[in-house]
């Protein structure tokens, strides 16, 4: 009796530790947190090598303890999926293969300054290439190993290393009076101080002076589109025969302060830049077809709208000088492209209704794209043979990871899985597309995510975020700043509505936001709302809150200002009064969205500006919180402070917060953890949870 007992209590405890651990297991994964999304491991510039076998790639970790990201370099087996970090600093990025796929050149600022280093894979240290008084910001290697292409911001008189240096010093202490009688006087995150970025020519071998390819040039070469204020390596191309370099740049400047971007080659020998493109378009991304005979790029051909108009892959012949639109029948807007070994084809990205698919495109003429990889893909890379590929690959619950595509008959392979350990412990909402009818009867997509432990029984409040642009779209990809996991996590329904002026569904649904800022993106984002609490009947539609930045701010400030629905609303960087929006550094795409100038008679900047309704804001008493970065001047900061200032005027709750270090968007890892943090409080606090 006394044994049967003991085998019982044996078989009840297996079975309890069993049930136990069964149920930790069923519960170890939580929420993200802050924490867990700035600990994620951050996947980028896939560099397959040129015989297809390894891609090299860039790391990236922020470290909040020292409020700085940490970046390494990292390669991975092509045929076994084997990683191995090459690099250690904690300071390293952009690797770049040398054309016979033995040396890695790179940047790195482990010495104080961002310089070029090469890293032989048949071991040793890492030697310095280049020892420049000021920042490296792009290289390239030229197609026979024996130059590199870089760009560097420097003073575009300086001819020698210690102008270079002298003058590098005098920015550093930038304490003069700003003094300007032309445009601009700023970019998007910093004022112009007469420094441009040139390209210079170095030996691979580190013999011989930097030699400045574009003396004397007043516009940065690469041009600074970028709201961090970066440039593209993209934007430079050397020749197959390493003579000349072809590289995309401001021309001109209009009455407006618009200057278009185009195309120049400048000799490896010297002498200055020749343009090989011209008129009302903005030309990018240049590359040499493997002959060299012709150029390929990307061109917005109605310049005017260079933030709505969508890219064309386009042929620059050489020869004759001729340029031929090779997307004609392509309703979308071509991203990243390389071309075949053969130069008969193209491998291309494009936005494609919240996706951005890889696709297969024939030189030939009315050939149309074939579709080879969906998902949202980016940063693509070739093998010499143009056969395989390498690119990054992500989803709203999957950050950016890098995949193999052997050729266009294969299906990619995953390479690299650095998440997978930060983020297995972590439960993840699953993103779920639908389309709905706007008021006018137009077809409009949207994404929607559940909040984390959904009970459909209980009831959850609904978070609205709103995309800026106005010509941008929300995709199925991992973000950072605006992730919208991070706020199901707290039990918020996530609905991300690609209204209109959206990219990726079409030039005229693109087109229909302009003159239209508070018109029709407004009725969409309206009636997006009442499909979804029709869809998803857990939601409550008496605890709807909104929030977004740029123009997403500027949509979040024409709600507060055209409705009482939201039970709070956050605004980062949104355009307030339009009229002193004309301060911005892209004074060509305000006149085009808002017909004119502001004292133009016929323009919408009175019609669309939400301080021309600012005394509804009382009306309404929505409570808001705003934030915005001091060195803003794309959005400048001051119209935040105007919102803010009529909400206090007019006994609104509300809260302003002002990061002085950050521009139009927050990315410093301090920052980020704070501006999370706030805005989850306020949201979580006004939702009536």
């Amino acid at each position: 009796m006394k044994i049967h007992v003991r085998i019982s209590l044996s078989v009840l405890l297996a079975f309890l530790c069993f049930a136990s651990s069964s149920s930790i297991a069923a519960e170890v994964r939580h929420p993200l947190t802050v924490d867990d999304l700035l600990s994620v491991p951050r996947v980028s510039d896939a560099q397959l090598a040129p015989d297809g076998r390894s891609v090299a790639y860039s790391v990236a970790t922020p470290n909040v303890g020292t409020n700085e990201t940490e970046s390494n370099l990292w390669i991975v087996d092509a045929k076994r999926g084997v990683s191995t970090q090459l690099t250690y600093s904690g300071k390293d990025r952009a690797a770049r293969w040398s054309p016979d796929g033995r040396r890695i050149a790179f940047l790195s600022r482990r010495d104080g300054k961002w310089q070029v280093y090469a890293l032989s894979l048949d071991g040793g240290e890492a030697l310095a290439i280049t020892h420049m008084p000021v920042d490296v910001e792009t290289l390239r290697w030229a197609p026979d190993g024996a130059t590199l292409i870089v760009s560097a911001i420097v003073d575009p008189d300086c001819r020698n290393d210690d102008c270079l240096k002298t003058s590098a010093e005098r920015r550093a202490a930038g304490k003069a009076a700003r003094i300007y009688d032309h445009w601009p006087v700023h970019s998007a995150i910093q004022w112009t101080d007469g420094f441009r970025s040139h390209l210079f020519a170095i030996a691979t071998d580190g013999s011989g002076a930097p030699r400045d390819l574009t003396p004397g040039h007043d516009f940065d070469i690469p041009p600074r589109l970028s709201i961090d204020n970066s440039v593209d390596a993209a934007d430079i191309a050397v020749s197959p025969d390493s003579k000349e370099v072809c590289f995309s740049a401001q021309s001109g400047r209009e009455p407006n302060g618009q200057s278009f971007l185009q195309l120049f080659v400048v000799s490896l020998d010297g002498g200055p830049p020749r343009q090989i493109t011209s008129g009302p378009s903005n030309n990018r991304t240049p590359a040499y077809s493997p002959d060299g005979t012709s150029i390929a790029y990307r061109s917005q051909l109605n310049g005017s709208n260079f933030v709505g108009s969508h890219w064309r892959l386009m042929i620059h012949s050489i020869a004759s000088g001729a340029n031929a639109d090779q997307t004609l029948g392509f309703d979308r807007s071509v991203a990243g492209f390389v071309w075949t070994s053969r130069g008969t084809a193209f491998y291309f990205i494009a936005e494609n209704e919240t996706q951005s698919p890889l696709y297969a495109l024939s030189t030939a003429k009315g050939a149309m794209p074939k579709l080879l990889v969906n998902g949202f893909v980016g940063e693509l890379s070739a093998s010499v043979s143009g056969r395989a590929l390498a690119f990054a690959r992500s989803g709203l619950s999957a950050p950016a990871e890098i995949f193999f595509l052997s050729d266009e008959k294969s299906k990619p392979i995953q390479l690299t899985h650095h998440a997978d350990s930060r983020l297995s412990s972590v439960a993840l909402s699953t993103v779920e597309p639908f389309w709905f009818k706007s008021r006018d009867t137009t077809s409009v997509q949207a994404m929607y995510l559940p909040p984390s432990g959904l009970n459909s029984t209980r009831k959850y409040p609904l978070l609205v975020l709103l995309h800026g642009g106005p010509e941008t779209m929300w995709g199925d990809s991992w973000g950072y700043r605006w992730n919208p996991q991070m706020f199901t996590a707290v039990g918020f329904g996530v609905l991300m509505i690609n209204r209109r002026g959206s990219t990726g569904y079409g030039q005229k649904f693109t087109n229909e936001v302009v003159q239209q800022w508070g018109g029709v993106p407004y009725e969409d984002i309206m009636t997006g709302i009442d499909a979804t609490l029709q869809r998803y009947g857990y939601l409550d539609g008496d605890r709807v809150v909104a929030a977004g930045a740029s123009y997403g701010g500027y949509m979040a400030n024409w709600l507060a200002t055209h409705t009482g629905r939201f039970k709070t609303i956050v605004s980062h960087s949104g355009v307030f009064n339009l009229t002193s929006m004309y301060a911005t550094d892209i004074h060509a795409f305000l006149e085009f969205e808002q017909g004119g100038t502001p004292w133009g008679t016929s323009a919408g900047y009175a019609k669309w500006s939400p301080s021309a309704y600012a005394s509804a804001l009382g009306k309404f008493n929505t409570p808001m919180l705003i934030t915005t970065g001091d060195k803003d001047f794309r959005v400048p900061y001051f119209q935040s402070l105007e919102l803010y200032a009529a909400l206090q005027r007019q006994a609104v709750e509300s809260k302003l917060v002002v990061f002085p270090d950050e521009g139009h968007w927050i990315l410093k890892a301090q920052n980020s953890k704070l501006w999370y943090t706030t805005v989850i409080d306020w949201l979580t606090q006004h939702s009536g949870r």
